[in-house]
């Protein structure tokens, strides 16, 4: 190996090369519009018609599993307030190593129940309803290749962007964000090549967001009131700006999705009673 000879006065100083990462140029507004141009058309979200028999199921089953879900102490407005698409309410993610622990079992019989729901998920619940749709069976870990289902909004507290993506009143009570992780209304297919700019370009993301709003606004709350999404004044930015391709699915299915969950959701409050 060769001996570095550089005399301490010939120290590489600011701003010259390596004296620290080098200042690139970013994406501007432009280049975002590019990427979005390219992305919309393939971005698929479930057609209206599924989201509203959700949304209507939701509201014939309200009053008593709210009344149940209360009993265990999970706040039913954290899932189902009024006109929420939320396909499987008292189901989140895990969050943090003691919950992953108790999702995969690590965690003894007698270790505390995760607080405000029925149970605890890594990705599946919010997948069914996708897969009856298109397979008529539940969630068999496999979908269509080369996409990969996106949440739209925030479904967990830690990093929660819901301050800088809702509209949220003075003086509102923010509830708890766990009833948009299996929300039929927050979801939508995404090609795995454009995950990355999705979770992490606000534009592109209140863009996505903004559709959902579009297609589902009039069936259902996508989150729950008084939050709302935010608009956008920039006509650059506008929805009508972009191609977009039609929701995707029919309801032939719908029907055996809600005898599952139905049959599901008893499953859950059982085995939460259980261990009440």
């Amino acid at each position: 190996m060769q001996q570095d000879k550089t005399h301490p006065s010939q120290a590489r100083g600011p701003g010259q090369p390596g004296a620290g990462w080098p200042v690139w140029p970013t994406p501007d507004d432009e280049n975002l519009r590019q990427l979005a141009r390219a992305l919309t058309p393939f971005v698929r979200f479930l057609g209206p018609g599924i989201i509203c028999a959700v949304t209507e199921d939701n509201r014939r089953m309200r009053a008593d599993w709210s009344s149940r879900l209360e009993e265990l102490g999970i706040d039913p407005a954290t899932y189902l307030w009024e006109g929420s698409p939320c396909a499987f309410p008292g189901v989140r993610r895990h969050a943090g190593t003691k919950e992953i622990a108790v999702f995969k079992q690590k965690a003894s019989a007698s270790a505390e129940v995760p607080p405000q729901c029925l149970t605890l998920d890594d990705n599946d619940y919010p997948k069914h309803l996708w897969a009856f749709t298109f397979t008529r069976k539940k969630w068999q870990k496999r979908g269509p290749d080369g996409y990969q289902l996106a949440h739209l909004l925030d479904h967990k507290e830690f990093r929660n962007r819901w301050c800088k993506e809702l509209d949220i009143p003075p003086g509102a009570t923010v509830p708890k964000p766990h009833g948009l992780f299996a929300s039929a209304a927050n979801l939508a297919y995404v090609p795995a090549a454009f995950l990355k700019p999705t979770d992490f370009s606000s534009k592109l993301r209140s863009l996505i967001q903004r559709r959902a709003q579009q297609l589902y606004g009039e069936i259902c709350h996508i989150v729950p009131p008084p939050l709302a999404v935010k608009t956008c004044e920039d006509p650059e930015w506008s929805l009508d700006s972009f191609e977009w391709g039609a929701p995707v699915g029919e309801t032939d299915n719908v029907p055996e999705f809600l005898e599952f969950r139905r049959k599901r959701m008893e499953q859950l409050f059982n085995k939460r009673y259980q261990r009440k």
